[in-house]
């Protein structure tokens, strides 16, 4: 892969070079509007808790006591033509319970604006939706609100019911969309209790997905009880008590459906689905799984309340109160991540970027994340990055590797490593001291087929490969320096226009790569246009929401490649096409593949056909 010499900033470096060939919907659709005074609620969110403001925690001999809990599950039902209509009463019948908590289901659309409003004030939410954002329109959330005036919020997090928990992601192609969980480690302002409440969303299309959800789930469970937290784990687990799926749950010891340790219970599907099914013939579907010898559960109920005779949601909802038993404080004696043995090993070096690497640790308690930090001779942090551990993950990573990007030629730098445990503990540091490798010559690198951009201290563009193509400059881009060479930044007013390329389709339908090298101020929001040709056909890299995606129109339809990347990173970004696949490289690794066939499709807008 040729590799191009000069870098933009939120734009791009790029060469384009030719080669020959041989080289069951769970929601409604409309949305009914609130009445006059209750439309003009605003999309808001109560601030979090912070539990080093309040810690309260009152014992001193590393003994917490026991308290009652009262939790709740709920799904909502995300059908907006009938959420105005059941709002309030909805969240009237969850405040009658007084929770301690309370886990939501199908928390998108109208209901992120409605549910923070309508509920107390003193309940404040904790998670994100399904494709990341804070909170969506389209995606499902597994949120849950804590009552804040009670409880400090010690941590939480959101992990995605797939092959990748740590990254907004789907379990695969025979489901049909993302599924989480969301969890949150709650401790009482006055006597220091904890507690965990995890809340779930499962798959309903592929018994394959639900089962290794649930398997998920339960491990999770079972590394929080090993902690010494008790865990109530609610959801809409879709699939019936009993089943094969179900038992997988409970082939620990260590956990009990509530249903069948409480003192006082019920029996009561969970799925009415607004009168359908009759629930007296049910079994739940919505489950509250429990660390049994943690706990003594006083009360199940089935949440099957109609105020006006009026169903609240498809679901019915669960609550279940518990008294847990006195336990040890795990967190006062918990202990930091250990991970002085640890090497930092330099992989690749080039002019700005180093490749790392390191092993992973692995113990009782495991590690959660890693932070990598580089530091300049001059003390300044020049980038900080977390790399998650993949703890969760079907097969465990060995090994942590990760990219410094952005960085100058011959130039020494500190790399410092930490570590947090599911605690929140972070470790001491490990450092190395790397240095960068010489910038190339313009002989080096090689010079693409097509086009290849120059960008000079003057602020002048040209196209250096032999085609010498025209560039149009549309806006105000400007020339920034990176390191010692020179790359220009766009701040959304400002394009580079090349109309020659369409004169080359027939080169490019037989294969090529492009490549750009840049650096994000920002990867959240907006579309962002990286660099194309695409309108209804062609090919180009675009950024939204945190990802960014490579385009192909082969075969009478895009062909599409995502990765996500943060603000402040650079990226080595490559796309190659070489009629029978479709690759995405990010630093150099290979992150996407996809098959193609068929011819490449171009713009056939006269007014579209440039890059």
């Amino acid at each position: 892969m040729k590799k191009s010499l000069f870098a933009l900033f939120l734009g791009l470096s790029m060469m384009l070079v030719s080669c020959n060939n041989g080289s069951g919907s769970e929601t409604g659709s409309s949305k009914e509007s609130l009445s006059e005074n209750e439309s003009t609620y605003e999309n808001t969110e109560s601030p979090s808790s912070d539990s080093n403001e309040n810690p309260g925690s009152t014992n001193t001999h590393g003994e917490l006591p026991g308290q009652d809990v009262r939790v709740m599950s709920m799904n909502l039902d995300a059908n907006e033509a009938t959420i105005s209509k059941r709002a309030r009463n909805l969240v009237s019948v969850l405040e009658s319970y007084a929770p301690d908590s309370i886990g939501v289901q199908e928390c998108r659309g109208t209901w992120n604006s409605l549910l923070p409003r309508l509920l107390s004030p003193a309940y404040e939410r904790v998670g994100v939706a399904a494709d990341g954002s804070k909170q969506s329109s389209s995606a499902f959330a597994t949120y849950i609100f804590y009552n804040s005036e009670k409880y400090n919020l010690v941590d939480s997090g959101t992990f995605w019911l797939s092959f990748t928990p740590d990254i907004p992601s789907i379990y695969g192609s025979t489901v049909d969309c993302n599924r989480t969980c969301t969890w949150a480690i709650l401790e009482n302002k006055e006597t220091g209790f904890k507690y965990v409440h995890m809340n779930s969303h499962l798959d309903w299309m592929d018994v394959n997905a639900t089962d290794y959800q649930i398997s998920l789930i339960r491990d999770q469970i079972l590394r929080f009880e090993k902690m010494g937290l008790p865990v109530f784990a609610t959801g809409d687990y879709n699939t019936d008590e009993g089943s094969d799926t179900y038992k997988l749950m409970l082939n620990s010891e260590k956990i009990a459906d509530s249903k069948f340790v409480a003192e006082k219970s019920m029996d009561l599907g969970t799925y009415p689905s607004y009168g359908s099914y009759d629930v007296t013939k049910q079994k739940p579907i919505d489950f509250c799984f429990i660390t049994k010898d943690m706990m003594t559960v006083k009360e199940y109920k089935v949440v099957d309340d109609k105020p006006d005779g009026e169903y609240i949601s498809d679901h019915n909802g669960l609550f279940i109160h518990a008294f847990v038993h006195p336990l040890a404080d795990s967190f006062d004696a918990a202990q930091r991540p250990d991970i002085s043995s640890l090497k930092i090993n330099v992989d690749e070096t080039e002019a700005n970027r180093i490749q790392i690497s390191f092993n992973s640790v692995v113990n009782e308690n495991p590690i959660t994340e890693y932070t990598i930090t580089v530091i300049d001779s001059s003390g300044n942090e020049v980038q900080s990055k977390t790399e998650f551990s993949g703890y969760m993950n079907k097969t465990v990573p060995v090994q942590i590797s990760t990219s410094l990007s952005g960085l100058s030629p011959e130039t020494e730098y500190k790399v410092y490593v930490t570590a947090k445990n599911l605690f929140g503990l972070e470790s001491e540091q490990i450092s190395a001291t790397l240095t960068t490798g010489k910038a190339l010559e313009p002989e080096d690198v090689g010079k693409a087929d097509l086009f290849e951009l120059f960008v000079n201290e003057d602020g002048q563009f040209a196209d250096i490969s032999e085609n010498r193509f025209e560039i149009t400059v549309l806006g105000s881009p400007r020339t920034v320096k990176n390191g010692g060479e020179y790359a220009v930044c766009f701040e959304r007013d400002g394009c580079l226009k090349i109309p020659g390329i369409k004169d080359h389709y027939d080169e490019l339908g037989d294969g090529f790569s492009a490549e750009v090298y840049v650096k994000f101020n920002s990867v959240s929001g907006d579309l962002q246009n990286i660099f194309g040709n695409m309108h209804s056909g062609g090919f180009g890299f675009e950024a939204e929401n945190g990802k960014i995606t490579a385009y192909l129109h082969c075969g009478g339809a895009y062909k599409t490649i995502e990765y996500a990347v943060e603000t402040g990173n650079y990226y080595h970004i490559v796309s190659t096409y070489d009629t029978e696949s479709f690759k995405l490289y990010i630093d150099g690794e290979l992150v996407g593949s996809v098959e193609t066939s068929g011819d490449m499709g171009y713009p056939t807008d006269a007014g579209a056909r440039w890059l």
